[in-house]
Protein backbone atom coordinates (compact mmCIF):
# COMPACT_ATOMS: atom_id res chain seq x y z
CA UNK A 1 0.00 0.00 0.00
CA UNK A 2 1.07 3.90 -0.85
CA UNK A 3 0.38 6.53 1.15
CA UNK A 4 0.05 10.24 -0.71
CA UNK A 5 2.13 13.23 1.02
CA UNK A 6 2.67 16.21 0.30
CA UNK A 7 5.55 18.34 1.23
CA UNK A 8 5.51 22.40 2.73
CA UNK A 9 7.52 24.99 3.31
CA UNK A 10 7.29 29.14 3.81
CA UNK A 11 7.31 29.42 -0.20
CA UNK A 12 3.97 27.11 -0.49
CA UNK A 13 2.12 29.51 2.21
CA UNK A 14 3.17 32.85 0.53
CA UNK A 15 1.11 31.49 -2.06
CA UNK A 16 -1.63 31.49 0.22
CA UNK A 17 -2.64 30.32 3.13
CA UNK A 18 -3.34 26.11 2.56
CA UNK A 19 -6.45 24.92 3.57
CA UNK A 20 -5.50 21.67 5.61
CA UNK A 21 -9.51 20.25 5.28
CA UNK A 22 -9.07 20.24 1.40
CA UNK A 23 -5.66 18.74 1.22
CA UNK A 24 -6.84 15.97 3.64
CA UNK A 25 -10.21 15.70 2.13
CA UNK A 26 -8.61 15.16 -1.38
CA UNK A 27 -6.94 12.40 -0.47
CA UNK A 28 -3.76 13.10 1.22
CA UNK A 29 -2.57 11.54 4.49
CA UNK A 30 0.15 12.96 5.23
CA UNK A 31 2.45 16.02 4.76
CA UNK A 32 6.18 16.66 5.75
CA UNK A 33 6.80 20.34 6.53
CA UNK A 34 9.94 21.98 6.93
CA UNK A 35 10.91 23.77 9.87
CA UNK A 36 13.74 26.04 8.05
CA UNK A 37 17.17 26.10 7.42
CA UNK A 38 20.44 25.12 9.01
CA UNK A 39 23.22 27.39 8.60
CA UNK A 40 27.01 25.98 8.36
CA UNK A 41 27.24 25.87 11.78
CA UNK A 42 23.55 24.05 12.00
CA UNK A 43 21.82 27.18 13.70
CA UNK A 44 18.38 26.51 12.05
CA UNK A 45 16.43 29.43 10.72
CA UNK A 46 12.90 29.03 11.10
CA UNK A 47 10.31 29.15 8.87
CA UNK A 48 7.56 31.46 10.10
CA UNK A 49 4.29 29.07 9.00
CA UNK A 50 6.08 26.13 10.47
CA UNK A 51 3.73 25.88 14.08
CA UNK A 52 0.41 27.12 12.09
CA UNK A 53 1.29 24.35 9.33
CA UNK A 54 2.03 21.33 12.04
CA UNK A 55 -1.15 23.04 14.42
CA UNK A 56 -3.68 22.86 11.38
CA UNK A 57 -2.40 20.14 9.06
CA UNK A 58 -2.62 17.82 12.76
CA UNK A 59 -6.24 19.15 13.33
CA UNK A 60 -7.36 18.53 10.18
CA UNK A 61 -6.46 14.95 10.30
CA UNK A 62 -3.42 14.46 8.65
CA UNK A 63 0.02 13.03 9.50
CA UNK A 64 2.79 15.22 10.30
CA UNK A 65 6.37 15.04 9.69
CA UNK A 66 9.61 17.61 9.76
CA UNK A 67 12.35 18.21 7.83
CA UNK A 68 15.40 20.67 8.02
CA UNK A 69 17.10 21.78 4.71
CA UNK A 70 20.62 21.54 5.25
CA UNK A 71 23.59 23.79 4.98
CA UNK A 72 25.36 22.12 7.41
CA UNK A 73 29.57 21.84 7.07
CA UNK A 74 30.22 19.19 9.85
CA UNK A 75 28.81 16.89 11.80
CA UNK A 76 29.09 19.16 14.80
CA UNK A 77 26.64 21.54 13.05
CA UNK A 78 24.36 18.38 12.22
CA UNK A 79 24.22 17.27 14.93
CA UNK A 80 22.96 20.65 16.72
CA UNK A 81 20.45 21.42 13.66
CA UNK A 82 19.21 17.19 14.45
CA UNK A 83 19.03 18.77 18.45
CA UNK A 84 17.16 21.79 17.80
CA UNK A 85 14.61 19.95 15.17
CA UNK A 86 13.83 17.65 18.12
CA UNK A 87 13.76 20.73 20.64
CA UNK A 88 10.90 21.83 17.88
CA UNK A 89 9.16 19.02 17.76
CA UNK A 90 8.96 18.16 21.40
CA UNK A 91 6.73 21.51 21.57
CA UNK A 92 3.81 19.14 19.81
CA UNK A 93 3.97 15.94 21.41
CA UNK A 94 1.61 13.62 19.89
CA UNK A 95 1.08 15.61 16.54
CA UNK A 96 4.41 14.20 14.77
CA UNK A 97 3.59 11.19 13.00
CA UNK A 98 5.62 11.53 10.73
CA UNK A 99 10.18 11.08 10.09
CA UNK A 100 12.10 13.81 11.47
CA UNK A 101 14.14 14.67 8.14
CA UNK A 102 17.44 15.76 7.02
CA UNK A 103 17.14 17.39 3.43
CA UNK A 104 20.72 17.73 1.76
CA UNK A 105 20.76 19.09 -2.09
CA UNK A 106 22.11 20.97 -4.89
CA UNK A 107 21.27 24.55 -4.05
CA UNK A 108 23.37 24.07 -0.86
CA UNK A 109 26.24 22.57 -3.05
CA UNK A 110 28.75 25.69 -3.16
CA UNK A 111 28.85 25.03 0.54
CA UNK A 112 28.44 21.14 0.85
CA UNK A 113 30.71 19.92 -2.46
CA UNK A 114 33.78 21.22 -0.65
CA UNK A 115 33.01 18.69 2.27
CA UNK A 116 33.91 15.69 -0.30
CA UNK A 117 31.73 13.10 -0.05
CA UNK A 118 32.75 11.14 2.66
CA UNK A 119 32.43 13.91 4.81
CA UNK A 120 28.72 14.89 3.02
CA UNK A 121 27.97 11.51 3.62
CA UNK A 122 29.35 11.97 7.50
CA UNK A 123 27.09 14.93 8.04
CA UNK A 124 24.11 13.32 6.89
CA UNK A 125 24.73 10.31 9.23
CA UNK A 126 25.75 12.34 12.00
CA UNK A 127 22.09 14.55 11.98
CA UNK A 128 20.12 11.00 11.78
CA UNK A 129 21.89 9.35 14.67
CA UNK A 130 21.38 12.37 17.01
CA UNK A 131 17.57 12.20 15.80
CA UNK A 132 17.08 8.35 16.64
CA UNK A 133 19.29 9.35 19.95
CA UNK A 134 16.90 11.76 21.07
CA UNK A 135 14.20 9.22 20.56
CA UNK A 136 12.92 10.43 16.84
CA UNK A 137 12.03 8.76 13.64
CA UNK A 138 15.68 9.63 11.28
CA UNK A 139 15.05 9.89 7.56
CA UNK A 140 17.21 11.88 4.99
CA UNK A 141 16.08 12.81 1.62
CA UNK A 142 18.36 14.04 -1.39
CA UNK A 143 17.93 13.24 -5.38
CA UNK A 144 19.19 10.75 -7.90
CA UNK A 145 21.75 13.00 -9.50
CA UNK A 146 22.79 14.65 -6.39
CA UNK A 147 23.60 11.50 -4.16
CA UNK A 148 25.68 9.16 -7.11
CA UNK A 149 28.04 12.23 -7.21
CA UNK A 150 28.58 13.41 -3.83
CA UNK A 151 26.84 10.89 -0.97
CA UNK A 152 28.28 7.33 -0.27
CA UNK A 153 25.04 6.22 -0.34
CA UNK A 154 26.14 2.62 1.63
CA UNK A 155 27.11 4.20 4.51
CA UNK A 156 23.47 5.61 4.76
CA UNK A 157 21.56 2.44 4.12
CA UNK A 158 20.88 2.31 8.00
CA UNK A 159 18.73 5.09 7.89
CA UNK A 160 15.27 5.56 5.56
CA UNK A 161 15.86 7.66 2.82
CA UNK A 162 13.00 10.18 1.05
CA UNK A 163 14.49 9.78 -2.53
CA UNK A 164 13.87 12.31 -5.06
CA UNK A 165 13.31 10.90 -8.46
CA UNK A 166 11.07 12.81 -11.34
CA UNK A 167 11.44 10.54 -14.25
CA UNK A 168 8.64 8.56 -13.63
CA UNK A 169 5.01 9.17 -11.92
CA UNK A 170 4.78 5.46 -11.42
CA UNK A 171 7.64 3.68 -9.87
CA UNK A 172 11.00 5.32 -8.73
CA UNK A 173 13.71 5.08 -11.21
CA UNK A 174 16.23 4.81 -8.15
CA UNK A 175 16.83 1.67 -7.61
CA UNK A 176 17.94 2.03 -3.64
CA UNK A 177 15.56 1.22 -0.97
CA UNK A 178 13.35 3.42 0.14
CA UNK A 179 10.02 4.74 2.33
CA UNK A 180 9.08 7.93 0.59
CA UNK A 181 9.28 9.15 -3.06
CA UNK A 182 8.90 12.41 -4.23
CA UNK A 183 7.58 11.66 -7.80
CA UNK A 184 6.81 15.48 -8.78
CA UNK A 185 8.40 19.03 -7.67
CA UNK A 186 7.41 22.48 -8.94
CA UNK A 187 4.82 20.83 -11.60
CA UNK A 188 2.70 18.90 -8.72
CA UNK A 189 -0.75 20.60 -7.68
CA UNK A 190 -2.67 19.52 -4.39
CA UNK A 191 -6.38 20.87 -3.65
CA UNK A 192 -6.54 23.68 -0.77
CA UNK A 193 -2.48 24.66 -1.74
CA UNK A 194 -2.13 27.77 -3.85
CA UNK A 195 0.53 27.13 -6.72
CA UNK A 196 2.69 24.35 -7.15
CA UNK A 197 2.85 21.72 -4.44
CA UNK A 198 5.55 18.84 -3.81
CA UNK A 199 3.86 15.03 -4.04
CA UNK A 200 5.16 11.68 -2.85
CA UNK A 201 4.41 7.96 -2.30
CA UNK A 202 5.23 7.07 1.13
CA UNK A 203 5.70 3.28 1.23
CA UNK A 204 5.25 2.41 4.89
CA UNK A 205 2.82 3.37 7.22
CA UNK A 206 5.02 5.43 9.10
CA UNK A 207 2.15 6.71 12.16
CA UNK A 208 2.20 3.39 13.05
CA UNK A 209 5.41 2.30 12.74
CA UNK A 210 6.28 5.03 15.15
CA UNK A 211 3.58 4.47 17.18
CA UNK A 212 4.75 0.70 17.62
CA UNK A 213 8.18 1.63 18.29
CA UNK A 214 7.28 4.09 21.10
CA UNK A 215 9.45 7.14 19.20
CA UNK A 216 8.18 10.96 18.36
CA UNK A 217 7.12 10.66 21.82
CA UNK A 218 3.89 8.30 20.73
CA UNK A 219 2.43 6.06 23.17
CA UNK A 220 2.14 2.63 22.35
CA UNK A 221 -1.08 1.26 21.38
Amino acid sequence: MKFHVIDISEHNVRNGRINWVKVKASGVHGVMVRIGWAGYNGELTVDKSLYDSITRAHDAGLGVGLYVYSYCTSTRAARKAARQAVEIANRFQGKITYPICFDVEETALTCLARLGKAKLTDTVAAFCDETEKNGYYAMWYTYTYFAKLYLDTHNLAKYDLWAADYRSTVECPWKIPHGMWQYVGNKGRCSGVTGACDRNYAYKDYPAIIRSAGLNQLKKL
